[in-house]
């Protein structure tokens, strides 16, 4: 596909040069989630235009025959995340990791990832709904 210049008042927002410029400002990230990508690692992040990687931790978990349940507990998975951390670090490549909850992201971060999640859209809609619903009595 090609990018939309989505008319001119949207895109004149991210300034005059917004068409010769928005490349630069893309960030380009891999989806590590099976035991091959690991495997894979480093050929996979000497693709010319790959910035880094996001690790899907269930996803692995899953590929490498363990229950969701261990991404992050299991020896075998914590290696796994390790070995990729490394590569991105001695590649020069930015690491990032979809946690669960405030604690892994908190660890994950203290590991040197450089972007995390921290939970995903449709819970907070719903927790501060929830919340909100509570707060009326209903």
């Amino acid at each position: 596909g090609t990018r939309s210049a989505a008319g001119s008042f949207i895109t004149s927002l991210y300034g005059q040069d917004y068409a010769t410029e928005v490349n630069n400002e893309v960030f380009l990230a891999v989806q590590i989630e099976s035991h091959e990508a690991v495997e894979n690692a480093e050929e996979i992040l000497a693709v010319n235009g790959v910035d880094g990687c996001w690790i899907g931790p269930a996803d692995l978990a899953l590929s490498m025959g363990l229950d969701p349940a261990e991404a992050g507990i299991n020896a075998a998975h914590n290696e796994a995340v390790a070995h990729v951390l490394d590569t991105c670090l001695r590649t020069g490549k930015i690491p990032g990791y979809a946690c669960g909850s405030l604690d892994m992201g908190r660890r994950r971060l203290a590991e040197g990832f450089k972007f995390v999640n921290v939970g995903v859209d449709s819970v907070f809609v719903s927790q501060s709904a929830t919340s909100y619903l509570n707060q009326l009595g209903s």
